[in-house]
């Protein structure tokens, strides 16, 4: 099984970039942004992703539409970022910030460029903001981390040790429970921390990669799955507890692996379109089915794109 040593991850990620600019790694404000904002706004949505085009110093957070219109990098006052999160409701931006060997997890006003801290350390890991704008589950290797919108009350919320990493979180739409990956097992807990589950029992030796991405009416989730090939599987919350590569549906083979990364990320947008990335692109799935499309081949001649996740159209990146 293709596990990602996650503690390591970060920093091989941020040396590669410091020294060529062309890697990276980010469901859609935390794949489970289907909220208010992104079911009113008559705008077409955003794709938010780390991006490099390849030259030292160029990888941050960029944005664009799906058909690859408005391409441009996210405006973070000098700062650069990656694993960006949008809130359900469109208004404020979860990233982590890079500065030479800090690593710090923001919260961030997109109105105001207003910004607060919710921690620090090289070992933290990918965020997600709960439908409500109330909560942030984020990793912090080995743990998963509970917190306030407000930066209050930060909690362990489940423990990993050694090499088991409780990591990749998603809410559930009604914002009560956290579906994450430890150790490449599918779980999930609720936010007071009771009901821990463990949603994957294999018979076949597969292990999730990554977190899942929660469709936007919360009743299936998209998760890379390695099932002695890497794919990009879909499978109904109602399934779990219950083997992956039994229960859930093949929508795409992972071709290839990043270097200094994870693959695949997906993210489950509107319209029952799934974003992930595989080798350098983004690529575009129908959660029905069928061929998927390259959208950053013009891009990533020479560089890299990956860790997508979609926000809401009338966000303002």
């Amino acid at each position: 099984m293709a596990m990602v040593n996650r503690r390591l991850g970060l920093l091989v990620w941020a040396g590669f970039c410091a020294a060529c600019g062309a890697r990276t790694e980010l469901a859609r404000g935390g794949s489970d942004a289907s909220t208010d904002a992104s079911s009113t706004c008559a705008a077409q949505p955003w794709l938010l992703f780390d991006y490099s085009d390849g030259t030292a110093g160029t990888f941050s957070i960029y944005a664009m539409h799906p058909d690859g219109s408005s391409f441009h990098p996210l405006d973070l006052d000098g700062a650069r970022g990656i694993w960006p999160t949008v809130s359900p409701d469109g208004t404020k931006l979860l990233y982590l910030k890079i500065v030479v060997n800090s690593v710090t997890l923001v919260l961030r006003d997109l109105a105001t460029h207003a910004e607060h801290a919710l921690a620090t350390g090289l070992n933290l890991t990918k965020a997600a903001m709960s439908p409500n704008n109330q909560l942030i589950a984020y990793g912090n290797v080995p743990d998963l981390h509970m917190v306030s919108a407000d930066g209050t009350g930060d909690h362990v919320l489940v423990q990993g040790g050694g090499p088991v990493y409780a990591d990749y979180p998603v809410f559930s739409l009604n914002s009560s429970t956290v579906y994450f990956n430890k150790a490449g097992s599918l779980e999930s807990i609720r936010t007071d921390g009771t009901s821990l589950q463990v949603l994957s029992q294999s018979t076949t030796g597969e292990g999730m990669e990554l977190g899942p991405s929660l469709s936007p009416d919360g009743t299936k989730l998209v998760a890379p799955v390695d099932c002695g090939a890497f794919e990009l599987r879909v499978f109904s919350v109602t399934s779990l507890p219950g083997d992956l590569c039994m229960t859930g549906t093949k929508l795409a083979e992972i071709t290839s692996a990043n270097v200094g990364a994870d693959s695949a990320a997906p993210s489950w947008g509107p319209d029952s379109v799934i974003v992930y990335h595989d080798g350098r692109d983004l690529l575009l799935v129908d959660a029905a089915g069928g061929a998927p499309t390259n959208i950053t081949s013009q891009l990533t001649t020479s560089g890299w794109a990956g860790n997508p996740v979609w926000a809401p159209g009338c966000a303002g990146l």
